[in-house]
């Protein structure tokens, strides 16, 4: 005790100092821990944000080249508007236009890609809606009277009657027209068409685009961009496109028994999917579902999603109850009965939250 008064030290004080050195190093470690997680936290949600940025930026390249499709048959309807009418000239203009496609492969698990014509029917019609002309598939037919149209034959004679009603110069579309096939039934896309009319002031002409071309968007690259060689594997693995229309009928899916289509029994559109025990059998119309599993899903899209004209990016369960993050952006369009409006319907990408991951380096940006 002596040394220490000698020397001016406390003992004590000593024994204090000794003590709080530790508890400092703990708190500048645990400081330094603290600011360290809160830079992962801001970069792990900047990485996330920088996802929902792609899937938006996907959602609208999609919607884009459903735009160009409706664009590229306005401007070939007033086209053909300008020819005469002779199966020589239809014949011509069916051969003019084709693109490629991806179909499905002969066993159903991979695809192949093919050159289509991109009208399948091509029909001028007198101003009462009887057809003058007709070809299909690049064959001449025997013209209908608009009396013999008929859904049994995918005629759609609300769509024909609407086009005489036109004014001179203006274009109307049709409903997507398929036949409706069960999940039990392979899918029927050979003579499914999306139709428009062009009023003339002598004539009606009409296109019927083929089907396939419109089925052919699902196939699209989106995040997490792994190529999609069966649309039922990569909606099972999170990675897929749908499209819906003005009327919020599910027109192209890869699960082909939610798309709207012609009952054959009854010669009209299907009704919609009411109850989730309607699923496999009926087509699935965002208005009118009233089940339980696709509720919160569809309140979003109808509450939200589907009456603005911006990308929306949100997650929500589908049927089976897998969570997906879901994109869903306009389709622009404001010709025919559009202009008012300027939205054909919609498109929803798809995509497993599992490809969402946080980044494992702090010091590795996200590009």
């Amino acid at each position: 005790m002596m040394v220490f008064k000698k020397q001016g030290m406390n003992p004590w004080l000593l024994i204090l100092i000794s003590g709080l050195v530790p508890l400092a190093l703990f708190a500048l470690i645990s400081y330094r821990w603290y600011r360290e997680k809160t830079d992962l936290t801001k970069i792990a949600a900047q990485f996330i944000q920088r996802q929902n940025t792609i899937l938006a930026h996907d959602a609208m390249a999609v919607s884009r080249r459903v735009t160009d499709l409706l664009e590229m048959a306005e401007r070939d309807i007033r086209t053909l508007a300008l020819l005469s009418p002779t199966p020589e000239n239809l014949r011509g203009f069916w051969l003019a236009h084709a693109a490629m496609v991806m179909l499905p492969g002969s066993a159903g698990e991979s695809t192949r890609r093919v050159r289509l014509p991109l009208y399948s029917e091509i029909a001028v019609l007198n101003i009462r809606g009887d057809e003058a002309a007709l070809i299909r598939g690049g064959k001449t037919e025997k013209a209908r009277k608009l009396s013999e149209c008929s859904y049994r034959d995918l005629c759609d004679k609300n769509f024909i009657v609407a086009a005489t009603k036109l004014p001179i110069g203006q274009t109307h579309y049709a409903r997507v027209l398929r036949r409706y096939s069960p999940q039990a039934q392979k899918e029927e896309v050979e003579d499914a068409l999306l139709r428009v009319a062009f009023r003339g002031s002598k004539n009606i002409v009409i296109l019927g685009m083929d089907y396939r071309h419109v089925r052919d968007i699902l196939y699209l690259p989106t995040f997490p961009y792994r190529e999609k060689k069966q649309l039922l594997q990569a909606y099972a693995d999170g990675n897929y496109i749908y499209l819906i229309d003005n009327e919020k009928n599910i027109i192209a899916h890869p699960k082909h028994w939610h798309v709207a289509g012609i009952d054959q029994a009854t010669l009209d559109f299907r009704t919609p999917m009411i109850s989730d025990d309607d699923d496999g059998s009926h087509p699935i119309n965002i208005a009118k579902y009233q089940g339980k599993r696709l509720k919160d899903y569809f309140d979003r899209l109808m509450a939200h999603s589907l009456v603005q004209k911006e990308v929306d990016v949100f997650r929500a369960p589908n049927l089976s109850g897998t969570i997906r993050v879901l994109s869903v952006a306009p389709i622009l369009f404001s010709k025919g009965q559009y202009q008012q409006t300027g939205v054909f319907g919609h498109v929803i990408t798809g995509c497993n939250v599992d490809y969402f991951e946080e980044p494992k380096e702090k010091l590795i940006p996200y590009y």
